[in-house]
């Protein structure tokens, strides 16, 4: 393991390189992405690398991965020198006013994802419970009031779409926002298309899902 620093312009630049047997070519590409593992289910949530990747872009910074020519991978960090200036106090992003808060109920199969997008919603204020299976979500939904429901499209069992079926021949008319990683199956694209809902791609940051979620609740005439 190598690790070398340097200046380039108004950048501090860190290497750090390894002369393993790098990274494959189709993982590279996917790297960064939230909620991409190569480690077995249960062993990794797929949130380090993006973890780290968003809180130096906070910092006007940046992290890439290549692989060396010489073998082995190479991450590079970025960041800018900062400039001596006075320190100037910025408040910190308020949550929405009360009358924009909402009952969120999230439904995935993976614990990981659910705290992820949890702690997205709760920091704007929102009031979130988690279902960790469609058939999970039935049950709350026929006791419980929600304002919206965040469901992921595939998990074992019962499919998004399965359970936005259930819940509307129920009578239980609810905001549903989907996110998926499987744009392109013909399924779920036709389902997605078919204008009932509305959809989030993954990878995802907390601007986009908070954007999907105010225009769903604005455009529903159950907001």
């Amino acid at each position: 393991l190598k690790v070398a620093t340097c200046r380039e312009s108004n950048s501090i630049i860190a290497r750090v390189e390894d002369t393993g047997p790098g990274i494959p070519a189709d993982v590279l590409p996917r790297l960064f992405n939230q909620f991409y593992t190569t480690k077995p289910e249960g062993e990794g949530t797929g949130l380090g690398l993006s973890i780290c990747r968003s809180i130096l872009q906070e910092h006007g910074g940046n992290i890439e991965a290549a692989n060396r020519t010489q073998g082995g991978a190479v991450f590079t960090f970025r960041l800018p020198v900062a400039a001596n200036q006075p320190t100037i106090t910025r408040e910190p992003p308020r949550p929405p006013l009360s009358k924009d808060r909402w009952r969120v109920l999230i439904v995935d199969d993976e614990p990981s994802v659910r705290a992820v997008v949890k702690a997205m919603l709760a920091y704007h204020g929102h009031v979130v419970d988690e279902a960790r299976s469609p058939e999970h979500a039935l049950e709350i939904l026929k006791n419980q009031m929600f304002d919206l429901v965040i469901s992921d499209m595939r998990m074992p069992g019962m499919t998004g779409p399965e359970l936005y079926k259930k819940v509307t021949d129920l009578g239980i008319s609810k905001p549903f926002l989907f996110i998926t990683g499987d744009s392109m199956n013909a399924s779920t694209r036709s389902f997605l298309e078919g204008g009932h809902t509305t959809f989030l791609l993954k990878p995802f940051n907390p601007n986009d899902l908070m954007q999907a979620v105010d225009r769903l609740m604005t455009s529903s005439p159950a907001a």
